[in-house]
């Protein structure tokens, strides 16, 4: 039998940056030990030996009970300094621009654009669960 794959890499305009993430859901991400729930890891809040790529990193604990990483940088805008952010304002599960105002779907990890100027999506980082740790790469 032969099976024929293909790598699938999504085109974004964030520029490649270092990635690594190192925490754990009992003591610093307790957070998205519940579904629904999210944090912001910046340059201002990372720990030791971590690194948070281009604009941050925008954890978010789906609906579907997986946990997803997302660049923080917005799309659009492509600046380090201009990021999406969880808003009360608009559906759980959905960031928002500061900038722009676009809104993308965190929620079930697609990170798709819904509204606003652009057509991509966030950038998408690798998460590795292993009992209560948690790893983010790129």
């Amino acid at each position: 039998m032969l099976l024929l794959t293909s790598c699938h890499e999504d085109k974004t305009s964030i520029p490649d940056y270092a990635v690594y993430i190192d925490r754990n859901l009992d003591l610093d991400a307790i957070e998205l030990r519940t579904i629904g729930n999210g944090m912001e890891i910046t340059e201002e809040n990372k720990k030791t030996r971590e690194y948070v790529g281009y604009g941050g990193v925008l954890l978010f604990h789906g609906y579907d009970d997986e946990i997803y990483a997302f660049d923080m940088a917005c799309p659009y805008e492509v600046r380090r300094e201009v990021k999406v952010h969880f808003d009360n304002d608009i559906t759980p599960g959905y960031v928002k621009c500061e900038s722009c105002g676009s809104t993308y779907n965190v929620g079930y990890g697609s990170g798709n654009r819904i509204d606003g100027p652009g057509n991509e999506g966030l950038k998408r980082y690798n998460v590795v669960l292993s009992g209560n740790s948690l790893k983010v790469t790129r």
